[in-house]
C-alpha cells in the first residue's frame, strides 16, 4: 500500500464503525503505520491484522505509541521481520489480549525479555511459532505463563504457542491454560525436550489436551507415564500405512497415563483397535469420534467399536457433528447394547424418525442416563417415540431442541433439555442425591470429605450407610453429576478427586466419625450410632462395622459408661473383637445382670444368651 493510501485510509477511519480491520499483505511499511497509529485511539477497531508487511523494528516503535488507550485486543503482526527489539518495544505494559507474533526473527533474549515482563501485561494468547526460540527460553515463558496465572495477576495467559529449536529439530508446541494445560507436539520432536517439558510443568498440574501429530512416536515410550490427560487427539496427518506397527501405536505411550476423554476418527480408529485391542488398556472414559463417512462405521470398525465399549471403561460417546445419517442408524444402536455408555452425544447430525424409533428400542438395553439429540431431523414422530421408550429406561435426560418437533406440540415443553417424567427414581441418581448432601469438596485440601448435613437437610444418619454401600459401583454418576454441572466439560482433575474419594472411603469415613461425633449426636442423637452400626452390617459393611466398632464411647447405655448398646456385644462376639477386657473377670457376670434388669433394651435377651454360651 503506497503512503498517500495508507495516510487516506487513517483518516477515513476516524469516522467509521469498522471493529476489524485486516491490511495483511498490504506492503505496510513503517511510514504507514505512523499514519495508522495516530488514529487507532479514536477508532472503533477491537480486531487488526497487520500481517505479512514490512513494518520492522522501527514501525514497531510507533504502533506501539498508538495503541495507548485503543480498543484493540487482538492484534497480528506475523511476518513483519520486528526482531527481538521490536518485540521489546511491543510488549512493555502491553494492553493488547491476542497477540500473534509468528516467523518475526524473534530468539532467546526476546522470549526470555517477555517471561520477565509477561507478568505486567494483558496478554492471554500469544502465538511466537516459527521465530528462533531455544529450549531454555521457551521452558522460561511457558513457567513464567504458569506463574501468573496461578498467581491470579491480570489476565490468565490461556494461550502460548511456540516451535522449540533444539539439536537441529523443531519441536513444535503449544501450551493451553494454566493450571490446564494443552500441549501439542509434532513431529520431528525431541524427547528431550518433551521431559523438559513434562517434569517442569506438566508433571502435578495434569494436561488439559494432548494433541500429537504424525505416527513416529515410539520414541516418547514412558514421557506421559502417570500424567493425568483430560482429553488427547492423535491426527496422523496422512492415511495410516498397511505396515504401521504397533511398536509406534500410540497406545503404548499412554498405556501409564490417566485419560479421560480420546478423540478419534473412524479411519484411524480400525488400525488402533486391530493392535491387540491396545486401545482397552488405555483409562479412557470418554471417545469422540470423527466419521466422515456413515459407512466407515460398518462391518470391522463397528463391531471394533462395540468390543471396545462392552470391555472398557468408556461411558460416554460423542458422534456429534458427523453428519451421520438415518440409513443403516441400526448399526449404531446395535453397538450401545449392553455397553456401559451413560451418555450419548449425537447432536447436529441428520437423523430422522426412523433414526429415533430404532434408538427408542434398545433404549431399555442400554444403561444410558442422557442423550443429546439436538440439531437433527427426528421431528414430532421421533420426539414420540423417544418420550414413550425413556420412562421405560434409564434416560433421565434428553436433548430435543432444533428437530422440527415444537410446531406440533400442543402445550409449552422445554426441550432442551427434556426432563423425562417418572414414578421411581433410578439408583444413579439417588446415589448423586446422597453424595451432594454428605460429601463436600473441602477447600484447603481440594480434596473430597464426609461432612454433617445442612440444618435444612432431611438426610438422616441412615442415609451414611446407604451410599458406603452403592457409591462404589457408580461413582461415575458422581463425575457426570459435575460434567453436567460445568456444561458438559470433562475434567481429569475431577475424575481424580471422585477416584481418590472412593479409594480411601474407609479412611475418610472412620475420621469423620472421629471429628464429627459430636455434631452426628447432637444432630441425630446418640442413639442413633447404634443404628448406624446396625445398617453397615444389614449392608454387608464388614469393614465399617470393625471400623465403627473401635469407637466404643458411642454406644454405651448406662450413664456410669460401664455396658454397651446388646447389639454393639454382638457384633463384637460377630468380628472375633474381645467384648470386655481380660483384666475385668467379673464383666461377662455383669453385663448378663445389667440387661436381666433392662431386658426392655433391644437385643438385650439376644446377649444374654450368647454370654450364658461362652
Amino acid at each position: 500500500m503506497v503512503y498517500n493510501s495508507m495516510k487516506y485510509l487513517s483518516k477515513g477511519l476516524l469516522s467509521s464503525h469498522i471493529v476489524a480491520l485486516d491490511l495483511s499483505r498490504a506492503r505496510v511499511d513503517c511510514c504507514g503505520v505512523r499514519d495508522l497509529a495516530k488514529v487507532l485511539r479514536y477508532t472503533r477497531i477491537s480486531s487488526l491484522n497487520l500481517s505479512s508487511n514490512k513494518i520492522a523494528c522501527k514501525g514497531i516503535g510507533y504502533l506501539t505509541d498508538g495503541l495507548v488507550g485503543c480498543r484493540i485486543s487482538s492484534l497480528n503482526l506475523s511476518k513483519n521481520r520486528i526482531a527481538c527489539q521490536g518485540f521489546k518495544y511491543l510488549i512493555k505494559g502491553c494492553r493488547i489480549e491476542s497477540l500473534n507474533l509468528r516467523e518475526n526473527l524473534i530468539k532467546d533474549e526476546g522470549a526470555q525479555h517477555f517471561a520477565e515482563n509477561l507478568a505486567n501485561t494483558d496478554i492471554s494468547e500469544i502465538d511466537l511459532c516459527g521465530n528462533m526460540i531455544g529450549s531454555e527460553a521457551a521452558y522460561q515463558l511457558f513457567n513464567s505463563a504458569k506463574q501468573k496465572s496461578m498467581n491470579h495477576i491480570k489476565k490468565d495467559v490461556t494461550k502460548v504457542h511456540l516451535d522449540v529449536k533444539s539439536n537441529d529439530l523443531i519441536s513444535h508446541m503449544s501450551s493451553y491454560k494454566y493450571p490446564d494445560c494443552l500441549v501439542q507436539i509434532s513431529e520431528p520432536c525431541c524427547r528431550e525436550d518433551v521431559n523438559f517439558l513434562i517434569n517442569n510443568t506438566y508433571k502435578n498440574l495434569g494436561i488439559t489436551k494432548l494433541v500429537l501429530e504424525g505416527k513416529h512416536f515410539s520414541h516418547m515410550l514412558g514421557a506421559f507415564d502417570n500424567i493425568s490427560i483430560t482429553e488427547y487427539d492423535h491426527s496422523f496427518r496422512e492415511p495410516i500405512p498397511r505396515n504401521y506397527s504397533k511398536d509406534h501405536n500410540i497406545s503404548q505411550i499412554l498405556l501409564n497415563s490417566n485419560i479421560a476423554v480420546l478423540n478419534v476418527n473412524a479411519s484411524d480408529c480400525r488400525k488402533l483397535l486391530n493392535e491387540g485391542n491396545l486401545i482397552l488398556k488405555l483409562k479412557v472414559i470418554a471417545i469422540k469420534m470423527k466419521i466422515v463417512v456413515f459407512e466407515q462405521l460398518v462391518g470391522y470398525c463397528a463391531r471394533g467399536v462395540k468390543s471396545t465399549l462392552i470391555n472398557s471403561n468408556v461411558v460416554y460417546l460423542d458422534l456429534s457433528n458427523n453428519k451421520l445419517i438415518g440409513d443403516d442408524f441400526g448399526l449404531l444402536v446395535e453397538v450401545l447394547k449392553g455397553s456401559k455408555i451413560i451418555s450419548l452425544n449425537l447432536s447436529n447430525n441428520l437423523l430422522n424418525e426412523r433414526s429415533a424409533e430404532l434408538l427408542a428400542e434398545v433404549l431399555p438395553l442400554t444403561k444410558i442416563i442422557y442423550i443429546d439429540l439436538y440439531g437433527n431431523r427426528i421431528g414430532y414422530l421421533g420426539y414420540i417415540y423417544l418420550v414413550k421408550a425413556a420412562p421405560k429406561s434409564r434416560v433421565c435426560w434428553l436433548s430435543l431442541g432444533n428437530n422440527n418437533i415444537e410446531e406440533r406440540l400442543r402445550e409449552n415443553i422445554d426441550l432442551s433439555p427434556y426432563i423425562v417424567p417418572r414414578d421411581d427414581t433410578p439408583i444413579e441418581f439417588q446415589i448423586r442425591y446422597l453424595f451432594r448432601e454428605l460429601v463436600s469438596l473441602d477447600s484447603t485440601s481440594e480434596q473430597f470429605e464426609f461432612v454433617v448435613p445442612r440444618d435444612d437437610s432431611v438426610m438422616s444418619i441412615n442415609d451414611y450407610p446407604l451410599l458406603l454401600k452403592y457409591l462404589p459401583n457408580y461413582k461415575i454418576h458422581i463425575y457426570d453429576y459435575f460434567y453436567m454441572k460445568s456444561m458438559r466439560r470433562h475434567d481429569i482433575h475431577m475424575l481424580n478427586k471422585v477416584n481418590a474419594f472412593v479409594k480411601d472411603m474407609k479412611h475418610k469415613f472412620n475420621s469423620f466419625i472421629e471429628s464429627e461425633m459430636v455434631k452426628l449426636g447432637e444432630k441425630f442423637g446418640y442413639d442413633s450410632f447404634v443404628i448406624l452400626v446396625k445398617l453397615c452390617d444389614c449392608l454387608d459393611l464388614s469393614d465399617f462395622v470393625e471400623l465403627l466398632l473401635l469407637h466404643r464411647v458411642l454406644y454405651y447405655v448406662d450413664d456410669e459408661l460401664n455396658f454397651l448398646h446388646p447389639f454393639i456385644y454382638k457384633m463384637l462376639h460377630k468380628h472375633q473383637l474381645p467384648l470386655y477386657a481380660s483384666f475385668e473377670p467379673n464383666k461377662k457376670q455383669q453385663i448378663i445382670s445389667y440387661f436381666e434388669k433392662h431386658s426392655d433394651i433391644d437385643c438385650a435377651r439376644e446377649i444374654i444368651n450368647l454370654l450364658d454360651r461362652l
